[in-house]
């Protein structure tokens, strides 16, 4: 979002530094944001998968957390385990509209893989940006990035959700190919 001239970007930390939750909230109220994204990544059973949004308040930020979950399981491909209502302090505390995101999960050995991949954080974040401008209707501005989405073709059937090149392979949702 830094790049888009319509967009003032602010981030709770740019470094690795632990702060606290309503600490996190606290600082987009006095900011006076008009939206709110927290990112974080699941972990559970080694059998979770999927991409999920969370919201608290019902209106704007649930409108918020649908826009961006729609989005981020386009970009990663993921099972897609949709938006939820939860009573989390970043999303409780926040004044304007705000969700959390979780793109997947480092407990499931084969989603772990395309989130440490540093090709993987240039592809969610744009989808990210995208679902923020959706939300507040600005237009998009691309970034260059090093990860482009490509349509994946298996034994002359298309795959209708497309996949990503991470490293010079191609990953598309399991889920698609063995169906």
């Amino acid at each position: 979002l830094k790049p888009n001239p319509n967009i003032e970007c602010t981030l709770t930390r740019t470094t690795d530094v632990f702060i606290a939750l309503s600490d996190r909230a606290k600082m987009a109220n006095n900011e006076k944001v008009d939206a709110f994204i927290s990112i974080h990544v699941n972990s559970f059973k080694d059998t979770s998968a999927g991409t999920e949004t969370e919201y608290t308040r019902t209106g704007e930020s649930e409108k918020l957390a649908r826009i961006v979950q729609k989005h981020l399981v386009k970009a990663t491909g993921f099972q897609d385990r949709g938006i939820n209502k939860y009573n989390l302090a970043v999303t409780r505390e926040t004044t304007m509209a705000a969700a959390l995101t979780e793109p997947g999960y480092l407990s499931n050995p084969a989603e772990e893989l395309i989130l440490v991949s540093p090709d993987f954080i240039p592809c969610y974040a744009e989808a990210v940006a995208r679902g923020v401008c959706e939300y507040l209707e600005i237009q998009y501005e691309a970034v260059p990035s090093h990860t482009n989405p490509v349509t994946v073709r298996i034994g002359g059937l298309d795959i209708e959700q497309p996949g990503i090149i991470i490293d010079g392979r191609s990953w598309v949702p399991a889920k698609l190919t063995l169906g």
